[in-house]
């Protein structure tokens, strides 16, 4: 397991055969590849937003089997990198889904702002590869002025202290689908 750390956040690998988070959203979306989710033929005629709407309830809806492999994830991984042994994460995830081609999907903003507490993590998960405009921005080393996409592997997340720094998206201008979920994490001294 590789771990890398940012002032802002860490990159944690995992096992894709354990934790076969992909697996699971290619069944909820039925499709062969979630890179190309935006080529699926029900897709074509609809508003962009509507497009994503209508995945993310397909994903939200299967969510029932893709809990077992979340809790996974945070028991047997994200507390030990955070250094805790118990902790609540946020059940159901937020799922996004960030077509190629589509606006930004989440405007710049630090969940502080909205009610979050400085001590909530998020641990953000794509299930795509991700990388540049199809990635999470994410403020550099407390400079706001300077953001930088998060360049994962599927098999890799991060955990983002998106509480107190700024995040969000831009316009995907790949050629791939970013399918990602996100979920908040408070360490349970917090609590």
């Amino acid at each position: 397991m590789r771990s890398t750390s940012n002032p802002t956040h860490r990159i944690v690998r995992f096992d894709t055969g354990r934790l076969d988070f992909q697996g699971w959203a290619k069944c909820a979306l039925d499709v062969d590849s979630l890179e190309e989710l935006h080529r699926r033929s029900d897709l074509q005629d609809l508003p962009v937003y509507e497009a994503m709407a209508r995945c993310v309830a397909q994903l939200t809806q299967a969510y029932e089997a893709c809990e077992p492999l979340l809790r996974n994830l945070f028991s047997d991984i994200v507390e030990r990198e955070v250094g805790v042994r118990h902790g609540v994460f946020q059940t159901p995830p937020t799922f996004r889904v960030h077509l190629a081609g589509c606006p930004t999907i989440s405007n710049f903003h630090r969940d502080i702002d909205y009610g979050m507490g400085k001590e909530c993590l998020t641990v953000w998960l794509p299930l795509t590869r991700s990388w540049d405009s199809n990635s999470l921005w994410i403020e550099n080393s407390g400079d706001c002025r300077k953001m930088l996409p998060l360049r994962l592997a599927y098999g890799e997340f991060a955990i983002v202290d998106t509480a107190n720094n700024f995040h969000g998206s831009i316009m995907n201008k790949t050629d791939n689908t970013r399918i990602s979920l996100d979920s908040r994490f408070i360490p349970k001294t917090f609590l």
